[in-house]
């Protein structure tokens, strides 16, 4: 998991500084049914596109956004975000 101090977040998929990130899968096992992890696919689905997002932020310098099926979407809150999310920049 990320731990953010600054943010009243429980836990983070990313954290960017500078020029660098670090994205975390640790949450992206996330399904809706509680008894049954999402498989392995969408997992990777799911961090390819928070990978994807930041190279867009951080070598094209891509602003985020307020558009949930975008790659640069910004207000990322669970797995479920990530689902609608498209991994094109």
């Amino acid at each position: 998991d990320i731990y953010i101090q600054a943010y009243d977040w429980r836990y983070a998929f990313s954290l960017r500084k500078n020029v660098s990130a670090v994205v975390s899968s640790a949450r992206m096992d996330f399904s809706l049914n509680p008894f049954r992890p999402a498989d392995p696919e969408t997992q990777e689905v799911r961090l390819r596109k928070m990978v994807t997002k930041n190279i867009g932020v951080l070598y094209f310098h891509l602003p985020t956004n307020d558009h949930c099926q975008s790659a640069m979407y910004g207000r990322v809150g669970g797995p479920q975000e990530l689902d609608l999310m498209s991994d094109y920049l």
